[in-house]
């Protein structure tokens, strides 16, 4: 599982040691970087995923000397603390925030964009947020309209890349919708999984999490959070039809109009 997180740019940049019982680690260089994410991992194995926007030796003397209040602080220096007398190493990785990324003239901070995606994708064993039941979402009264050539219908995959989305009110103005399940073949078979929207003409890509465990049928929902609720009011009345495009099994397209490219059906 580590090499997702390699391939997303995380660095190796030190490991926690006991000393006296005493958490330690040595950050050399990465000691005053701002604004990153951060993970514990532990025979290649993901165990936990943060963000701070102060430094990064600052947040993590948090871990190693915890204040009588700070709850996640304790229970995470007794975690690495265990696993450090089993004999495991719990290995310190880093996502340096890019500042070259702009979105309208604002940098965007990278780390803490990609907090929420990453622990719902990984489910990490000590973020408490990844162990929240999550609430069915059934739709029986919704209804998304999905286009094969000459109107045939299919039960497995649509032969067109591409199908409408009626934005009704459980989608218009809110960070999700639902893939219909004759389309889910063009996308990851994972039950979670990241993949990247593109919304209209909009060059910069955003990461969303594709969930198939959602739904009693498997038919992936797309979180995206408040980028496709604003999206949708600024450029949709209640109602309308949105066209969701195909790119690849990683990624889609989001558009008021049918202007994606052919793809060969997986």
């Amino acid at each position: 599982m580590i090499h997702k997180l390699i391939e997303l740019g995380f660095i190796k940049v030190s490991d926690w040691e006991l000393i006296e019982d005493n958490l330690h680690c040595d950050l050399c260089e990465y000691a005053n970087e701002k604004n990153l994410l951060y993970a514990y991992v532990i025979n290649q194995k993901i165990k936990y995923i943060g963000q701070t926007v102060s430094e990064l030796k600052k947040r993590l003397y948090g871990y190693k000397n915890p204040g009588p209040t700070q709850s996640t602080n304790i229970r995470l220096n007794d975690l690495i603390k265990t696993e450090i007398k089993n004999g495991n190493t719990v290995d310190i990785y880093v996502l340096i925030n890019d500042e070259g990324i702009k979105y309208k003239g604002y940098t965007v901070n990278l780390a803490a964009g990609l907090e929420t995606v990453l622990i719902e994708v990984f489910s990490p064993d000590w973020n408490l947020q990844s162990k929240k039941l999550r609430v069915p979402f059934n739709e029986p009264n919704l209804k998304s309209s999905c286009k094969s050539p000459g109107g045939s219908k299919q039960s497995n995959i649509s032969e067109e890349p591409f199908c409408e989305i009626t934005l009704h009110k459980s989608y218009y103005g809110k960070s999700f919708f639902n893939i219909p399940i004759r389309h889910s073949g063009y996308l990851s078979s994972d039950d979670k999984s990241a993949i990247e929207i593109t919304l209209g003409n909009n060059p910069l890509k955003i990461l969303a999490v594709c969930d198939r465990t959602a739904a009693d049928n498997k038919s992936p929902r797309i979180r995206i959070g408040k980028e496709f609720a604003l999206w949708t009011t600024n450029n949709f009345n209640q109602g309308d039809i949105m066209y969701v495009g195909f790119v690849s099994d990683k990624e889609i397209k989001l558009s008021k109009e049918v202007t994606f490219p052919p793809k060969t059906k997986p």
